[in-house]
């Protein structure tokens, strides 16, 4: 078994390895970074705006940033568990290397890799191994294979855009999350942005958001990822996200996905919280704000 953690490089990207055994069904759910997903075991469909992806074993998707997506990890009978591993860039540092290679059309929300070969796959997990290994690998060596996996990218037709996401929701959800047991308040961040606290719930409620729905989200997104790709209890979990009360912290995140913290972490068949499934087939899906 893969050891479950998250490691970042600053300015350049993350990785981590998601596993568990129950089928979970995730509504809205906002990327932050240009990302790869790999498919390692069990399937996964993501769907948005009518359109839907399903991905198996051995499969890729390549996702651009501050798109949401209904999100559907199912596990493999032969397993028994959904095992995935992903690529996160630094938003930035996808922006730099589009500037110095030639003007390109951008890819849709999301696009499946059209059988990513085993020198692709190499190369990825060449990467991620590369950004974890904080000991041994220096940050330059890093940046040089996360440019490789772009290069990769090219080579199968698949452009990450220019950034399209200028709202302010996109700024705050970067800036939050940059921090994110933080007790931030509105004004606070209004005057990161250089505006009142006023003018920053305007602009929110035009992006038909608000401040505290928000930081709220960005908390438990980023809470749902450490369960799944780390073994933090989900009290250190509570507090890493701002909740000095765990049991609050799971009543939020219950009523924001649907299902409770510990269900992540059951081990053996359960029906996960696909009970909502059949529903989901004929939604129309919303972007989340």
């Amino acid at each position: 078994m893969m050891e479950r953690t998250l490691s970042s490089r600053i300015n350049v990207g993350s990785t981590a390895h998601v596993q568990h055994t129950q089928p979970l069904m995730m509504r809205h759910i906002t990327i932050d970074e240009p990302t790869i997903i790999l498919v390692r075991h069990g399937r996964k469909i993501i769907r948005w705006a009518q359109r839907e992806i399903n991905l198996e074993a051995g499969d890729a998707v390549v996702i651009g940033e501050g798109d949401s997506f209904d999100i559907i990890n199912t596990p493999s009978p032969l397993t028994g568990t959904y095992e995935a591993s992903w690529l996160s860039f630094c938003s930035d540092f996808v922006q730099n290397y589009c500037f110095m290679h030639a003007p390109r059309m951008s890819m849709n929300e999301a696009n499946k890799m059209a059988e990513p070969g085993n020198s692709f796959r190499k190369a990825f997990y060449h990467t991620a191994d590369a950004i974890a290994d904080t000991e041994n690998i220096p940050e330059s060596i890093v940046a040089r294979r996360m440019e490789e996996m772009l290069s990769w990218l090219d080579e199968y037709h698949i452009f990450f855009a220019l950034k399209k996401h200028t709202g302010l929701a996109i700024k705050i959800r970067k800036l939050v999350a940059a921090d994110i047991s933080q007790d931030w308040n509105t004004a606070q961040v209004a005057a990161e942005f250089g505006m009142s606290a006023t003018t920053l719930r305007r602009h929110l409620h035009a992006e038909n958001t608000s401040f505290t729905h928000l930081v709220t989200d960005i908390r438990m997104c980023r809470a749902l990822t450490l369960l799944q790709v780390t073994d933090l209890s989900v009290t250190r979990i509570s507090q890493e996200v701002g909740y000095e009360n765990p049991s609050k912290f799971a009543a939020r995140f219950r009523t924001r996905f649907g299902f409770s913290p510990s269900l992540v972490r059951v081990s053996g068949p359960t029906m996960g919280n696909l009970a909502g499934l059949a529903p989901l087939r004929n939604l129309k899906v919303r972007f989340a704000q």
